[in-house]
């Protein structure tokens, strides 16, 4: 209610839909956040249909901590290679993004704890490694450099030469 009150008034269109949005919050079909920014991008593409504003805002769809589990073993499941590979430096975001995509609805701090859980049920708990800094060096070893080479780079390159602008200013000293 706050929130359309504050901040969606304007989006909402006029006040039928915002008592329309309110008659839907107060009867608790209505219950997140991600429902009532679904419904209020329906209400304002299309002002007057109300046709197919339940499906498109997700109106009494109710998302299990069952289901949240299925779809987060799924996931799993389908990264398990990756997963396996770089354990707990895995980009948690972009299973997370696939979960929010296949289950719009599902309150995001109950997906995002479940998938942590059955993250830890997978792998284990974290070990000294898994919180050790990554080093860059096996992708790009720098290569050493002799003090012969740099010497003979410098000794090869002009003290200074001046190219633009600054070659047309007059030597230090010379204010003449």
């Amino acid at each position: 209610v706050y929130e359309i009150a504050t901040q969606y008034r304007k989006s909402a269109g006029t006040t039928n839909n915002v008592q329309f949005l309110l008659d839907h919050i107060k009867d608790k079909s209505i219950t997140s956040k991600a429902q009532l920014e679904a419904a209020l991008a329906y209400l304002k593409k299309n002002p007057g249909d109300l046709s197919g504003f339940n499906a498109a805002a997700g109106v009494g769809v109710v998302v299990t901590p069952e289901q949240i589990k299925a779809e987060v073993k799924a996931i799993l499941e389908a990264n398990k290679a990756e997963i396996a590979e770089k354990r707990y430096r895995t980009n948690t975001f972009a299973f997370l993004g696939a979960l929010r995509e296949k289950l719009p609805w599902a309150d995001p701090k109950a997906a995002k704890d479940t998938f942590d859980a059955e993250l830890v049920a997978v792998l284990g708990p974290r070990t000294a490694e898994d919180d050790a800094p990554v080093s860059n060096d096996k992708k790009n070893p720098a290569k050493p450099v002799a003090k012969e080479e740099t010497a003979a780079a410098a000794a090869a390159e002009p003290e200074m030469t001046f190219l633009g602008a600054a070659a047309r200013f007059h030597a230090p000293g010379h204010n003449d």
